[in-house]
C-alpha cells in the first residue's frame, strides 16, 4: 500500500514487505486500491486468479497502470463499464469465461480520496461481505493520519500493532522454533488467554491445547519454514464446548539473505461465513429443495411479524397448510402462556414453546435472523425452529441417569486414553479417601498397591487399547495407606470415527467379600483336618444317598432318631425340591464335588431349614461320599431381612426422587381446582365436577405421602374411619373390572364400630387384596367371596400361623378359588418387590404395603392357601365403638382474608402464578419473583414487605439460603417455607432454619390463609 511511500528508508521497505503485504494478502478475494485518477496503487495475490499472471508479474504489470487499462488486462468488457461509488460492475475473464462481480467502496487516506474494490463469483456472497470491508475501510480511515506521519521503523511497528489489534482476525508471528514472537489483542479476546502467556512459547509449551492440535499447528508452520512459500489451511477448533471452523494463512518472513526467519499468520473465524457461502452457492432449485426438505421448521416473515412463507417441515409440526398460515403473525404460533417471559435475541438460539393447530404445545429451539440488502436496508426475517421435544425429555432422563451414577453404590471412574482421571463419582472418593482436586487429571497409578505385577497391568492395557472389555480384580491403596479390593470392568468409549476417546471403569468394593472368602477357605481347610471336632453335621453317604454314618450335629439338624440305624434314612428324603434333588444327583453321576450349596430341606419333624451342603469324593475308592451339612437358617433369614432393608432403601430413594416434581404438579392441579371451585355458584354442576378433581388430587397427594412413609418407615396420622363405607366404595369401583367368568360374591355386614387409621391406606389395602384375588384366577368358573363382619375374640386364638389376641375386631375376608400360593414362597409374599406375576401385572409392593398398613393399625393379616384350590386373606382390625364428633369446619376453599405486602419466591412459573392469584384473592398485595436472587434484590431495595413465602428447591439459592440472607437484613419478618419433598425440616428445627412455618406441597390454600393471618397478627402484637 503506498500510504507510506514517502518514507524510503530501507528498514521501512523490509517492514512493508513483511507486514503491509501481509495485511493485503490475508484476504481471499481480489483486493485493489487506486486513486480518484483511476491509477492503481497496489494489488493482492488473488488478482492472479483473474489475470493468469504470477504474483510478481502482476505487481510489475499493473503498478501505476490506469484503472481502465487494468481491467482490460483481465478482459473486462469496458463498453458496459461505469465507475460509480458502491456500483456493482460485471466483467468476464479470459481464463474460464466465468462471470465475476466487483464492489467498489470509497475511502479517505493520506489526505486524499481513493477506492477500495473486491471481487467474487457470487453476487449475494459479495453483498454479504460489504459490511466487513466497510469496517476495514473505517479502520484504515481512522489511522490514515497516523500512517502518513510515520517517520521511523518504531512508529511503523506501532502502527502495525494498532492495525492488527483493531483487526477482527487473530494475527500471530512465530520464530523458526515455532515459538510466538507476536500476537495481537484479538488472540487474547478470542482464546481468553493473556498475550504475555503466548510470547516465547510454543503452543505445546503453553499447556492449553491438546497434543493432536499442537502437532498439527507446528507441522503447518514447519511447512512454510521449509518451503519458503505462503500456505493456508482450514481446520476446526473446539472452545467451551463449541466447534469453530477457522481459515489459517501462513506467510514466510525473510532475512536480508533471503532465508525464512519467521512466519506471519492470521486466523479467521469462517464458521458463519462458511455457512453463508454454502447457502448462497446453491441454485434456487436446490435452495427450494433444502427449504422444503430441511429437518428444521423455517419461517419467513416481515418486520411486523407477518408470515409470508413456511417450509414443509414446519407445516408438519404445526399441522397447518401454507394457505392457512399465510397472513398470520409470528406471535400467533407461540404459546404465550408458557413462553410469555422469554426474550428473543437475534441470532441466538432460544427455547420457545409453540402451539400447533390442535392446540398442543411443542418445545422448539428458535433462532431468528434479519436479512438486509447491500445498502443495509431491512428486507425480511427468517426463523429456524427445531422440535427438541425428544432431546428435552432425553436431557431430563440424562440428568436422572447422571444423578444415579453419582449416587451409585459402585465406583465409576472415567479416564482419558492415557489413563488420566476425568471423572469419578462419590463412591470412589469415599472408598479411596481422595478429593476431586487431588485426582482430576492424574493417572490412576496412584492407586497401585504393588499387589499386581507390571505384566498384569501390561495385559490390562493391551486388552482395552485394542477396544476390548477387561474384567478383573484390584487390590488398591487408599489415601490413608489402607488397602481395599475392587472387582472392576473397564470398557473403552469410542467416537463416531471408532477412535477410543475414554475408558470407563465400574468397580464394586469387594473388600469384605475377599476377606470373607479367604476366611472361609481357611476355615474349610481346618475343617477337613478337624472334621470330627467341630459342630457341623458330617455324613457319609453311598451313591444312592443313603446315610451310612452321621455325627451328632447332623442328627440334630435332620432331627434323626438317636436309636435308629443310620441306613434307615436317605439324604434325598429331606429334600422336597425336585430340581435341587436332580442337580445333586447329576453331580454324583458326573462325580463332581459340591461345595457350599445352600438348599432348603424338611427335617424329620417337617421343620423347614436352610442348610449349606458340601459333598466330596475323598472316599470314592470305597464307594462312599463325604458330606457336610450346616444349619444356616438364621443367616439366610438375616440376609433376607438385609435385602428387604436394601430394597426399602432403594424404594425410598426412588420415591424421594419423584415426590418433589409430582407434588409440584399436584399443587397446580389442586390449587387451580380450589380457585375454580370458589369462583362458581354453590348449585353449579361444574362445581361438583371440580370437587371430584379436588378429591382425586388429595388422594394422589396422600398416595405419594404413603409411599414415602412406607419406604422411610414413617408413621402416618390416624383417625377414626368407617370401614364399611371404605370397603363398599372399593367394591363399587372394582366390580366393573372383574372378568365375567368370575362369580363375585359380596357379604358386607353393617358393622357398628370404627377402626383407627387412614382411610386412603385402608382403601388401598382392600383394593390390592381383591385385585390379587381375581388375577390369581385362570379357570373358567372363578369365584371370589368378600366378607366384612364383626368378631369378638375372648381368648387368644390362632388363625393359620397368626396369633389373634382377645379384642373386638372388624374382619375383612377375601377368598378365591385361584391357583394358590406354594408353601416355599409363603413367607416371602409380604417382602417388598417379591412377586410371581409377569412384569405388566405386578410390582411386588401391593402386599408389602398392605402388611405395613395393617401393622400400623394394630391389626393382623392371616393367609391360608392350597395349590390349585385357592387362597384366603383375613384382616383383623381392632374396633372401637365410640367416634369423636368432629366440629364443622369451614369450606376447604373458604380463605381467611387479610391485608399486607407479601414477597413470593418460586422458580416454577405455574406454581408462582397460582400462589399469586390465591394470595391476592385472600386480600394481600403480592410481588412474585421466579428467581431467588431477584427476590433478594427486591427485599434489599424495598422495605415494605410484611411476610416472606418461598419455595425450598430453587436455582442458585435454596429457600433456606435465601432466608438466611433475608434474616441478615430483617431478623423479625415472618417467613413461610414450603417444598415438594422434605426430609430435613420439622417443627423442632424451625429456629435453626430461621423460619416461622413449613408447609408441604401441594400447599392447602385454605390452611395457608390461616397461617398467614396467624403470623401477621402475631407480628402486630
Amino acid at each position: 500500500m503506498n500510504l507510506l511511500k514517502e518514507n524510503n528508508d530501507k528498514n521501512y521497505e523490509k517492514f512493508k514487505k513483511n507486514h503491509a503485504d501481509f495485511i493485503i494478502n490475508i484476504y481471499r478475494d481480489v483486493f485493489t486500491v487506486f486513486s480518484l485518477k483511476e491509477v492503481y496503487d497496489t494489488v493482492n495475490k488473488n488478482i492472479c486468479s483473474l489475470s493468469e499472471l504470477s504474483f510478481y508479474h502482476s505487481i510489475v504489470k499493473y503498478e501505476n497502470m490506469p484503472l481502465r487499462t487494468f481491467y482490460k488486462g483481465i478482459s473486462l468488457d469496458t463498453d458496459n463499464f461505469e465507475f460509480k461509488e458502491k456500483q456493482v460492475l460485471f466483467f468476464q475473464t479470459k481464463k474460464d469465461g466465468k462471470k465475476y462481480f466487483i464492489a467498489t467502496l470509497k475511502l479517505h487516506y493520506n489526505n486524499r480520496d481513493g477506492y477500495f474494490t473486491f471481487a467474487s463469483e457470487d453476487e449475494d456472497f459479495l453483498k454479504g461481505f460489504m459490511i466487513f470491508y466497510c469496517s476495514l475501510a473505517k479502520t484504515l480511515r481512522k489511522y490514515s493520519e497516523v500512517i502518513s506521519k510515520s517517520k521511523s521503523i518504531k512508529e511503523n511497528m506501532d502502527l502495525y500493532r494498532i492495525i492488527t489489534d483493531n483487526a477482527s482476525d487473530i494475527i500471530m508471528r512465530f520464530d523458526k522454533k515455532h515459538r510466538h514472537i507476536f500476537v495481537n489483542s484479538v488472540a487474547e479476546k478470542r482464546l481468553k488467554i493473556p498475550q504475555k502467556e503466548f510470547i516465547g512459547k510454543t503452543h505445546r509449551e503453553m499447556g492449553y491445547f491438546s497434543k493432536e492440535k499442537c502437532d498439527f499447528w507446528e507441522g503447518e508452520i514447519q511447512k512454510v519454514i521449509d518451503s519458503g512459500k505462503s500456505h493456508k489451511v482450514f481446520f476446526d477448533f473446539e472452545m467451551e464446548g463449541e466447534i469453530f471452523y477457522l481459515d489459517w494463512h501462513l506467510i514466510p518472513e525473510f532475512d536480508d539473505k533471503g532465508n525464512v526467519n519467521s512466519v506471519l499468520t492470521m486466523i479467521r473465524d469462517i464458521t458463519e461465513i462458511k455457512m453463508i457461502q454454502n447457502a448462497l452457492e446453491r441454485s434456487e432449485k436446490l435452495f427450494r429443495k433444502l427449504f422444503d426438505d430441511a429437518p428444521l421448521g423455517i419461517i419467513l416473515f416481515k418486520k411486523d411479524g407477518k408470515i409470508f412463507q413456511i417450509n414443509k417441515h414446519l407445516k408438519e409440526i404445526l399441522n397447518y397448510s401454507e394457505e392457512e398460515i399465510k397472513g398470520s403473525y409470528i406471535k400467533d404460533i407461540i404459546d404465550l402462556e408458557i413462553s410469555e417471559d422469554i426474550e428473543i435475541i437475534d441470532e441466538k438460539p432460544t427455547d420457545i414453546w409453540i402451539k400447533n393447530k390442535n392446540g398442543e404445545s411443542i418445545i422448539t429451539s428458535f433462532i431468528k435472523t434479519n436479512i438486509y440488502d447491500e445498502e443495509t436496508n431491512y428486507l425480511f426475517s427468517i426463523a429456524l425452529l427445531r422440535d427438541i421435544s425428544q432431546s428435552y425429555e432425553s436431557a431430563v432422563t440424562i440428568k436422572k441417569l447422571s444423578q444415579a451414577i453419582s449416587q451409585s453404590s459402585e465406583s465409576v471412574v472415567i479416564t482419558d486414553p492415557e489413563g488420566r482421571i476425568e471423572y469419578a463419582n462419590e463412591k470412589f472418593y469415599k472408598i479411596s479417601g481422595y478429593t476431586p482436586e487431588e485426582v482430576t487429571g492424574v493417572s490412576t497409578n496412584f492407586l497401585n498397591s504393588g499387589y499386581s505385577s507390571k505384566e498384569d497391568y501390561f495385559k490390562l492395557w493391551d486388552t482395552i487399547k485394542t477396544g476390548k472389555k477387561w474384567k478383573g480384580k484390584f487390590r488398591n491403596k487408599a489415601k490413608d495407606g489402607s488397602f481395599f479390593w475392587e472387582s472392576a470392568t473397564i470398557s473403552p468409549v469410542k467416537n463416531e470415527n471408532n477412535e477410543i476417546i475414554n475408558f470407563i471403569a465400574i468397580k464394586e468394593d469387594i473388600t469384605q467379600k475377599i476377606f470373607a472368602d479367604e476366611a472361609l477357605k481357611d476355615s474349610e481347610k481346618r475343617y477337613r483336618e478337624l472334621r470330627n471336632a467341630i459342630p457341623i453335621g458330617l455324613l457319609t453317604l453311598n451313591f444312592e444317598g443313603e446315610i451310612i454314618s452321621s455325627n451328632n450335629a447332623a442328627k440334630k439338624i435332620l432331627d434323626l432318631n438317636e436309636n435308629a440305624e443310620n441306613d434307615e434314612y436317605n439324604l434325598f428324603s429331606f429334600i422336597d425340591n425336585i430340581n435341587v434333588k436332580n442337580k445333586i444327583l447329576n453331580c454324583l453321576d458326573e462325580k463332581r464335588e459340591i461345595e457350599d450349596m445352600d438348599i432348603y430341606i424338611l427335617n424329620s419333624q417337617n421343620k423347614r431349614l436352610w442348610i449349606k451342603l458340601n459333598i466330596q469324593f475323598s472316599n470314592f475308592r470305597n464307594g462312599l461320599i463325604d458330606c457336610s451339612i450346616e444349619d444356616i437358617t438364621e443367616k439366610v433369614q438375616t440376609e433376607m431381612r438385609l435385602r428387604r432393608a436394601e430394597k426399602m432403601e432403594a424404594l425410598g430413594t426412588l420415591t424421594a426422587g419423584i415426590a418433589h416434581d409430582f407434588n409440584n404438579v399436584l399443587m397446580c392441579l389442586s390449587g387451580y381446582a380450589d380457585l375454580a371451585y370458589d369462583s362458581l355458584e354453590e348449585d353449579s354442576e361444574v362445581r361438583n365436577y371440580i370437587s371430584q378433581i379436588q378429591a382425586s388430587g388429595e388422594r394422589a397427594a396422600k398416595m405419594v405421602n404413603n409411599l414415602l412413609a412406607f419406604s422411610r418407615n414413617v408413621k402416618t396420622d390416624k383417625k377414626l374411619i368407617d370401614s364399611y363405607s371404605v370397603i363398599k366404595k372399593v367394591i363399587d369401583e372394582i366390580k366393573i373390572s372383574i372378568p365375567k367368568n368370575i362369580d363375585f360374591e359380596i357379604q358386607l355386614s353393617k358393622v357398628s364400630g370404627f377402626v383407627l387409621g387412614d382411610e386412603t391406606d385402608l382403601y388401598q389395602v382392600a383394593l390390592n387384596i381383591i385385585t390379587n384375588a381375581y388375577q390369581a384366577i385362570t379357570k373358567e368358573d372363578g369365584r371370589i367371596l368378600v366378607k366384612l363382619y364383626q368378631k369378638e375374640v375372648t381368648e387368644e386364638i390362632k388363625d393359620g400361623k397368626v396369633l389373634i389376641k382377645p379384642d373386638s375386631y372388624i374382619v375383612l375376608s377375601v377368598s378365591d378359588n385361584g391357583s394358590g400360593i406354594p408353601d416355599e414362597i409363603m413367607e416371602q409374599i409380604f417382602d417388598p418387590f417379591f412377586t410371581t406375576k409377569s412384569a405388566n401385572k405386578g410390582t411386588g409392593l401391593g402386599l408389602a404395603m398392605a402388611a405395613r398398613v395393617i401393622k400400623g393399625m394394630q391389626g393382623k393379616i392371616a393367609v391360608e392357601s392350597e395349590l390349585n384350590t385357592g387362597t384366603s386373606f383375613r384382616i383383623y382390625l381392632p374396633s372401637t365403638a365410640a367416634r369423636e364428633e368432629e366440629a364443622e369446619s369451614k369450606s376447604k376453599t373458604e380463605y381467611i382474608k387479610g391485608e399486607g405486602n407479601i414477597l413470593l419466591a418460586e422458580d416454577e412459573y405455574q406454581i408462582g402464578a397460582l400462589m399469586s392469584k390465591a394470595l391476592r384473592k385472600m386480600g394481600y398485595s403480592v410481588k412474585y419473583f421466579d428467581h431467588p436472587k431477584a427476590a433478594l434484590r427486591a427485599f434489599k431495595n424495598e422495605n415494605n414487605f410484611d411476610l416472606i413465602i418461598t419455595d425450598q428447591i430453587m436455582p442458585e439459592l435454596k429457600g433456606t439460603e435465601l432466608i438466611e440472607k433475608i434474616r441478615q437484613i430483617n431478623n423479625r419478618i415472618p417467613v413461610i417455607l414450603y417444598s415438594g419433598y422434605n426430609d430435613l425440616i420439622n417443627e423442632d428445627n424451625y429456629e435453626k432454619y430461621k423460619i416461622n412455618c413449613f408447609m408441604a406441597k401441594p400447599v392447602p390454600l385454605q390452611k395457608l390463609s390461616i397461617k398467614i393471618k396467624e403470623l401477621l397478627n402475631a407480628g402486630k402484637q
